[in-house]
């Protein structure tokens, strides 16, 4: 799970700074395992302006230029860059700097004699693409003093986060901050609940068997149609947010749902509403059935797998991977949106037996949000809506939140906390009110309180907390597990 610091501080109020953060996120359990911090990739990098450029008495190929930086200093570089011009603003490694493309340290140099005080760097050297054509060219209007992390638009930087199957919640920017605010990292700022007034009825024919099969499948389904959209170039804040997270940008409406997921942890699938092919069906596949993803490749079908179709043939390998004949391309103008719900047993059998990986799977195996399917649809609508035009239906909506989970646990339980049972565990005196506070910014509601004991029921995206000991293991992670105090075993021979 990646992310950039200022997609973080969406919804974290904080202080700290991204090394802090990263800390603190392993010391939670969610193991930071990579961290750039662009005061530290950048350290002795500027901009700087070529003031001069004029050919190398030694060698045809390259230049000596004089460079000016945001103070008036200037420097001389060697440099072999045939778009190396006066006027030019670019990047400045300094000697000290390590270069991100190659890891190298730069070290004072001569070339072919003339004395080089740094190296303009190329965009491959800097990572940000693999053109080595030149050195890179930064927009002329760019005031000499601006960070390189705001001019390469690193939005304060990345994490890279490594999680453990169960937190599923933790799969979104949304609960890593949530995990932090409750970990005295900074304050959690809830995002505003979404409803997005139609314009229109519900347009599309949805074809479903409410039978029992579907039912443990996928719970519900969400879906709504937005027409008039323009699915343009994303703006600059996607791509930069999408590039965090390891992303490619590929349209404003792909780009959105994309970042809608890691948002969220809520992933949905957007059809090309005018290529469906008649009715829209939610059915089981045939045996041999074939289904060709939206990367172009053909996966044969069982009749255990649910899919989305229409007259022709399947669209969507549902809860894994949609189809390319319903992709919306730049001249896709009305999408139909799916929100749905779907077990995690059956997606993670699905997508073992089509050997087919996704960040949708991903998220589905390990748990997304069971409110989330109309919820999540009235959010990426308003996403699209924003940066995509266009008006939306009404809301087509099939099943109802499950009452039970992937493994037959009931969902709705209530779940005990003794005062008691915590201080052995965590081998300490805990304070009870600091206690119930922990698990309230955790979003658990306290429902029966006695004296040092309560009953709390989890929200909707913690569907792994379900007994006491779920609950005395979040208290203890979010005190720090380097507070509970050892105890000797007497090993009897």
């Amino acid at each position: 799970m990646r992310f950039s610091f200022n997609w973080l501080k969406r919804y974290l109020r904080t202080d700290l700074t991204i090394a802090e953060i990263a800390d603190k996120l392993t010391a939670l359990g969610l193991e930071a395992e990579k961290v750039e911090d662009p005061a530290t990739v950048f350290k002795n990098f500027k901009l700087v302006q070529i003031k001069s450029a004029e050919k190398h008495p030694a060698a045809d190929k390259l230049k000596i230029c004089v460079v000016e930086d945001a103070a008036g200093a200037e420097l001389s570089i060697v440099c072999g860059a045939k778009n190396a011009r006066v006027g030019l603003k670019t990047i400045l490694a300094m000697p000290g700097a390590v270069i991100p493309g190659s890891g190298e340290t730069l070290k004072k140099s001569k070339i072919r004699g003339v004395a080089s005080e740094g190296m303009m760097c190329s965009a491959s050297e800097l990572t940000i693409s693999s053109d080595s054509e030149g050195i890179i060219e930064i927009d002329p209007n760019v005031d000499l003093s601006t960070s390189i992390a705001d001019v390469l638009g690193c939005d304060g930087g990345s994490i890279d986060v490594s999680l453990t199957p169960n937190r599923g919640d933790c799969f979104s920017v949304k609960g890593i901050a949530r995990d932090l605010a409750a970990g005295g990292a900074g304050e959690f700022i809830a995002p505003e609940k979404i409803v997005c007034q139609p314009s229109f009825k519900f347009p599309i024919n949805i074809e479903y068997e409410d039978n029992k099969s579907l039912r443990q499948y996928a719970a519900t389904f969400a879906f709504r149609v937005i027409r008039g959209v323009k699915n343009g170039e994303s703006p600059q804040w996607l791509k930069t947010a999408l590039k965090s997270a390891g992303m490619n940008g590929a349209s404003a409406l792909v780009d959105l749902s994309n970042f809608y997921m890691i948002d969220s942890g809520k992933p949905t699938h957007l059809y090309d509403a005018k290529k469906i092919k008649g009715d829209f069906r939610i059915r089981f596949a045939a045996n041999g059935e074939i289904f060709q993803d939206i990367k172009g490749n053909e996966h044969k079908l069982f009749s255990d797998m649910l899919i989305a179709a229409d007259d022709e043939s399947p669209l969507c390998l549902l809860g894994v991977m949609g189809g390319q004949r319903i992709a919306c391309d730049e001249n896709t103008t009305d999408i139909l949106i799916e929100s749905a719900l779907f077990n995690r047993v059956w997606i993670t059998r699905t997508g073992t037996v089509a050997n087919i990986t996704s960040d949708a799977r991903t998220r589905f195996e390990r748990g997304v949000d069971l409110d989330s399917s109309v919820s999540g649809l009235e959010e990426l609508t308003k996403l699209i809506l924003e940066n995509c035009g266009g008006e939306a239906s009404d809301i087509f909506v099939i099943g109802e939140r499950p009452l039970k989970g992937a493994d037959e646990i009931e969902l709705t339980n209530e779940i005990p906390l003794r005062k008691s049972r915590l201080d052995s565990a965590g081998g300490r005196e805990f304070d009870w009110d600091e206690v119930k506070l922990i698990l309230k910014k955790l979003g658990l509601k306290e429902i029966k309180s006695g004296e040092n004991e309560s009953t709390f029921t989890a929200p909707s995206w913690r569907s792994d907390l379900k007994i006491e000991e779920d609950l005395i293991e979040e208290v203890l992670r979010i005190k720090g597990y380097d507070g509970v105090s050892s105890k000797s075993i007497d090993i009897v021979a």
